[in-house]
């Protein structure tokens, strides 16, 4: 019986053992995957960094164009593999800080649809669109085989069908289509329309985030200008930076997150190639006036909850630099909305109420290092708002195509 008693007390400690091993094993992998995203930045000959107890190995590096890429291993002490990451490694981490303010023009290539429509003809309701199965969010880039970029051609052709259908080419979900609509004549109006409202380009005012000093690339907003009536990100083939002065600010406050006041002015700066997830990206003539001293980009690894520093401009007296707190890392494996930013300095509280729109693309300085940009404002609190890693916006500025698979 004592033997039995001896026994079962080694196989439950075994047990409680092996139990505690996988306990820790898991802790260990769910740690890894908190410190360590799945793909991470190195500048300038640095690798990722080792947080106490935990190792990392390179296991592949290459050149791959704008970058070298490869992968790591992180461990546990060095001998308990927990995860392999992928590695975008740049040269150079030394970039220009931004928080000047800038025009943006986007062009679309095409007439992008934002609302479909009914009205009377001949004293019924009629939706020619809609039966047509035209779609907020199509692109419309073709009538009857010839290109359509303006809304102003549009309508004239519209007008002009009398009534005879027409066929229309559009583009959606990245795919052409070509649909027979059949304009209907408007009684209060009394012309044709298509039941239609749609736009050629976008407009708007926003915050540089960085400007490489070699290349004079330069990046913004930290996220991308999507249409409103789909939420999709706005295609474009062709876009335009202009300088601009900011009049004013409308103060967020909770509910309303308020905004810039600004104004175009007539000197076009740059030209804007990209619109992404991660902002808008492109080329500017020069380095702009208000562009801060060289600073080194930071890695996810190294940016932490703490004291920080946005730069933005807020009235005509050019970027100025105030304090904030990351208050905590959301998601360092994500590529947007990567931390929390709490505006504290009670100078730029006291003018905006804290972050509004137009300061998208505010980069945000921690321990001398550029680690990201304010993207998004959470609208029952101003005084806080999103934050994207400046990583996620280096992996767009040519260098997204040498990621290692």
């Amino acid at each position: 019986m004592r033997k039995k008693t001896v026994f079962n007390n080694v196989v439950r400690t075994a047990g409680l053992a092996v139990f505690s091993v996988f306990a820790l094993l898991i802790a260990l992998a769910g740690a890894a995957d908190a410190l360590y995203p799945d793909v991470m930045t190195c500048f300038g000959g640095s690798l990722p960094n080792s947080f106490p107890a935990f190792s990392v190995d390179v296991t592949e590096l290459k050149d791959n164009g704008a970058m070298r890429c490869g992968s790591a291993r992180i461990s546990f002490l060095g001998a308990i593999p927990l995860k392999d990451v992928k590695i975008r490694y740049f040269d150079s981490g030394v970039l220009l800080p931004g928080g000047m303010a800038f025009g943006v023009k986007l062009y679309t290539g095409g007439l992008i649809v934002t609302r479909t429509e009914s009205f009377v003809s001949g004293g019924v309701n009629a939706d020619p669109a809609s039966d047509a199965g035209i779609r907020c969010g199509d692109i419309i880039v073709k009538v009857e085989g010839a290109e359509v970029t303006k809304t102003r051609q549009f309508s004239k052709m519209i007008e002009q069908s009398g009534g005879t259908s027409v066929k229309v080419g559009i583009v959606r979900d990245k795919e052409m289509l070509e649909v027979t609509l059949t304009p209907a004549y408007c009684d209060s109006q009394r012309r044709y329309k298509a039941g239609l409202w749609v736009k050629d380009s976008a407009a708007g005012i926003g915050t540089v985030t960085f400007v490489d000093p070699e290349t004079l690339q330069f990046a913004g907003l930290g996220h991308g200008i999507c249409e409103q009536s789909t939420g999709e990100l706005l295609p474009i083939t062709s876009g335009e930076v202009w300088a601009v002065s900011v009049d004013g600010v409308v103060k967020g406050e909770s509910g309303d997150p308020g905004e810039l006041k600004g104004s175009f002015l007539s000197e076009q700066i740059g030209v804007i190639d990209e619109n992404t997830a991660q902002g808008v990206f492109g080329t500017l003539k020069g380095i702009p006036e208000g562009a801060g001293e060289p600073v080194e980009a930071a890695t996810e690894s190294e940016i932490v909850p703490g004291d920080a520093l946005i730069l933005c401009t807020v009235d005509g007296g050019g970027v100025k630099s105030y304090g904030a707190k990351i208050e905590r890392i959301v998601d360092r494996a994500a590529k947007t909305k990567n931390f929390i930013i709490k505006i504290t300095d009670p100078e730029l509280l006291a003018v905006t109420g804290g972050i509004v729109q137009g300061m998208s693309g505010s980069p945000v300085l921690q321990n001398g290092k550029l680690v990201g940009a304010v993207t998004h404002v959470l609208v029952n609190d101003p005084t806080r708002g999103y934050g994207i890693f400046i990583g996620n916006m280096l992996e767009e500025i040519g260098a997204s195509d040498g990621l290692a698979a």
